[in-house]
């Protein structure tokens, strides 16, 4: 129950009969608890429930957008009805390929393929996974595609076969925007200029935040102006820093070893913050460095037939129609 957060639907089923008071007894008890499952409360006698997670029924279709940007990208998506989630994704699928600052020009053009699945009637239409994700840029195109290997490895590959995974994330977030860069700034609550020791990543109260990396758990829980705060070593070399958290998640505990990509918390305010964001910082050798410029080897290169099967598996995206304006 401490789990529960503004937004899950619960569902309540009485029986037909009341009772010689009037009331009248509850049968069935659902709680969505996530995109893929409920709790199921099925009244037994009088005084016991017996309790069981079901699976939600997904309706998933795939679709594709392919358009002309003639302000910004996120303006041209949202105008295309891209959903934010998948934006957002793209962006940071790209940064590291793409300065979307200074190098987008009007008439550049993208395309986009991504689940969208419907959770009806326990949810809602929403954006699934990201697929594909290409940007041209004065007649020079670079994309990434979502692709699993022959032994069950799956991540974001570039159209050469690299991986975009390395041993940290550059995003350990699910959703999300860089607000504030390493270096000196001026601090939005305290007013004057001070080194900000991280990034900052602007997001919804909630939103889960991710492990960067394979690694033990060396902190959990307040830490002065950080507020709630995880602290992960990965090895001998690096550690990585997770402040103004809402809440924890689910046994997270001292420690523990999580895998790069396990859900460790979710974004909150605590701490001295100006909103919901997650400030996150990178250790080498205990030394503070800017998580947005560390350059770590993929961990996988396609190489013989898996890069021609994944070669293979581009031309369905690369064949879309010819965007239109927006």
């Amino acid at each position: 129950l401490r789990r529960l957060r503004p937004g899950f639907k619960m569902e309540v089923v009485l029986s037909d009969a009341a009772d010689e008071a009037g009331k009248r007894c509850v049968e069935k008890l659902r709680l969505v608890v996530g995109r893929d499952e409920f709790v199921e409360l099925t009244h037994q006698g009088h005084d016991s429930f017996i309790g069981v997670l079901k699976p939600i029924q997904h309706d998933l279709k795939i679709k594709e957008v392919a358009g002309i940007i003639d302000s910004s990208f996120f303006l041209s998506a949202r105008r295309q009805g891209v959903a934010h989630k998948i934006s957002s994704e793209f962006y940071s699928m790209l940064e590291d390929k793409v300065d979307f600052q200074r190098e987008i020009r009007k008439g550049d053009s993208f395309r986009i393929v991504y689940e969208e699945v419907d959770d009806s009637p326990y949810g809602g239409v929403h954006a699934g996974r990201l697929l594909y994700a290409s940007l041209t840029s004065f007649g020079n195109s670079v994309g990434v595609s979502r692709y699993t290997t022959n032994d069950g490895f799956s991540g974001f590959f570039d159209e050469n076969g690299i991986s975009l995974d390395t041993l940290l994330l550059n995003r350990p977030l699910d959703g999300g925007r860089l607000s504030s860069r390493f270096g000196r700034r001026k601090h939005p609550v305290l007013g004057y200029n001070r080194m900000h020791w991280g990034v900052d990543f602007s997001a919804a109260k909630g939103t889960p935040i991710l492990a960067a990396g394979d690694g033990v758990i060396e902190h959990v829980g307040a830490y002065g102006n950080y507020g709630k705060f995880i602290k992960i070593r990965h090895g001998s070399k690096y550690e990585t820093g997770y402040a103004h958290m809402s809440g924890y998640a689910a046994g997270i505990k001292l420690g523990m070893r999580v895998s790069q990509g396990d859900v460790i918390g979710y974004v909150g305010s605590t701490g001295l913050t100006s909103g919901p964001n997650l400030h996150y910082e990178v250790f080498r050798y205990g030394k503070r460095i800017d998580p947005m410029s560390l350059k770590l080897p993929p961990v996988r290169s396609l190489a013989g037939d898996e890069l021609r099967q994944f070669k293979e598996s581009l031309k369905q995206y690369e064949a879309l129609a010819v965007a239109q304006h927006v």
